[in-house]
Order: C-alpha cells, then sequence, then structure tokens
C-alpha cells in the first residue's frame, strides 16, 4: 500500500493531484465509490493520474492507453495464477495430497478413543489420558461421526439435529 503525500487543487474546481508514494495503488474505477461521488466515474469528475516514475499521464491519449494496458496486463496474470493454483491443488489430490492442516488426533487413536469412551469413560478422563484438548475432542468426535455411549450406528445427520448450542446450554445450566 501506498501513502499519500501531496494533494492540491487545480484551476478546475472538480479537479485535483493527488501524489502517490512509491509502491502506492488508487482505487479502480469500477470499485465501489464513496456516496459523495454521486455514481461518478473519475474521469467523469475531472481525475487524471501522472505517474512521478513513468511516462503515464492519463490526460493524454497515449498516458490513458499505458494505464489501461497495464491493469489489463494485472488482471490477466491474476487470472493466469488462478488457474495454476487450481490446477496444481487439482493434480495434488490425483497424486493422493490433501491440503489444509494435518489432522492433531490420527485415526488409531480417535479409535482408542472412541473405545475409551464407549467403555464408560468420561470425555474429561479422556482428554487427560490422551493429553488432547476438549474442543479437539469434539471437533474429532463429531467428524468421525460418534453419537454417543450407547448410540450404535446412528447416522451422522443425527448428531446434527441432536447438536445443542451454547446458548441452549446456558440456558439449561440456569
Amino acid at each position: 500500500a501506498g501513502f499519500i503525500s501531496e494533494w492540491w487543487p487545480t484551476s478546475n474546481r472538480n479537479a485535483g493531484r493527488l501524489r502517490v508514494g512509491m509502491g502506492g495503488r488508487l482505487p479502480s474505477e469500477s470499485a465501489p465509490q464513496e456516496p459523495r461521488t454521486y455514481g461518478l466515474t473519475l474521469k467523469e469528475r475531472g481525475v487524471a493520474f501522472r505517474s512521478l516514475t513513468e511516462a503515464i499521464d492519463t490526460t493524454t491519449a497515449h498516458g490513458e492507453f499505458l494505464f489501461n494496458l497495464f491493469g489489463s496486463l494485472a488482471q490477466y496474470e491474476r487470472a493466469l495464477i488462478r488457474e495454476r493454483i487450481t490446477a496444481g491443488l487439482a493434480a495434488a489430490r490425483r497424486r493422493g495430497r490433501k491440503g489444509g492442516r494435518p489432522p492433531s488426533i490420527n485415526s488409531e487413536t480417535v479409535e482408542q478413543i472412541i473405545a475409551a469412551l464407549d467403555g464408560g469413560a468420561s470425555k474429561a478422563s479422556v482428554c487427560r489420558t490422551f493429553r488432547v484438548p476438549r474442543s479437539t475432542l469434539l471437533d474429532t468426535l463429531e467428524r468421525a461421526g460418534w453419537a454417543g455411549v450407547g448410540a450404535g450406528a446412528q447416522s451422522a445427520g443425527s448428531i446434527a439435529s441432536k447438536r445443542v448450542t451454547r446458548s441452549e446450554k446456558l440456558a439449561r445450566s440456569t
């Protein structure tokens, strides 16, 4: 992001000059505008851009062309990057790679935890035994589809219907 170092009005009442420092960016004309612009584009308001380091001056036809050309090239490059990222992720999935953070509890430990809970152990004791935070345990059990002791082979859909929100828990405890 850049910085605004100077702003001074010109002879035109609606126009002015804005100096943007190194690496600065100006909002595009298609970006949402503030209400005081009354829907006018920057060009309609008499705003022009002149680079201090490059030969770009949007008050001339050549400068406006270069400004639009650079904007189009930047948009094209961004689209290429997006396509490459998507293709790379798809190729990784085909190779059996899965993105994202690795699970904090492996599948073997999850089976042991479920066996302990089905055996009557409390969630607090399971958390202490396996050194797992309670929130991680609850998230893992939800992903594994564990419905609770004696629930048998209930579907994951029935788990969601039994989910209790924090506000419901607070209301029950009072």
